[in-house]
């Protein structure tokens, strides 16, 4: 009787570390996935031009409140009050840095990279405990137009630089 139950417990023990050891495969292929894609985002940040008319006017209202008033946003030499402000006030170190070393555009980019990662960090430590529902929410994150498209070209490239 009681080396059955020595038999069933260690039954269990590695049937619990088996389960571990996929809990701990989803959270290094989750983290090895977050670095990937975040290395692609600032990779192609660089190198993508203006994509809409929405980021395009978001630059010059950056712009015009860097160059003129800092409290009070503008586009086209009039008080922007169609969004608040405060994107406006966050890019403004950015904007500053995009002058000193002649890319503006890639440093106000730096302002959705952080919140992709400061998201994701959010849906990671909440929903931690189940990996399954982690990598689904952050599949769902990561699946907007905009982010496919910078994913698409980083696999182009890499295609592009493959020996044929």
């Amino acid at each position: 009787m009681g080396q059955e139950k020595l038999e069933l417990i260690q039954t269990w023990k590695k049937f619990i570390h088996k389960k571990l050891d996929t809990i701990n495969f989803f959270k290094r292929f989750l983290l090895i996935w977050l670095i990937f894609l975040f290395l692609c985002l600032i990779i192609f940040s660089y190198f993508l031009p203006l994509l809409s008319y929405q980021e395009a006017r978001r630059v010059v209202i950056t712009q015009e409140t860097f160059l003129g008033s800092l409290l009070i946003p503008t586009f086209n030499e009039e008080p922007y009050f169609t969004k608040p402000p405060l994107y406006t006030w966050i890019s403004l170190p950015f904007y500053g840095l995009g002058i000193i070393f002649s890319e503006e555009v890639f440093f106000l980019r730096f302002i959705s990279l952080g919140s992709y990662v400061i998201l994701s960090c959010v849906i990671y430590f909440i929903l931690k405990k189940d990996p399954i529902k982690t990598l689904i929410s952050l599949f769902i994150l990561f699946g907007s137009f905009r982010f496919l498209l910078v994913i698409e070209l980083t696999l182009n490239l890499f295609l592009y630089f493959l020996p044929h």
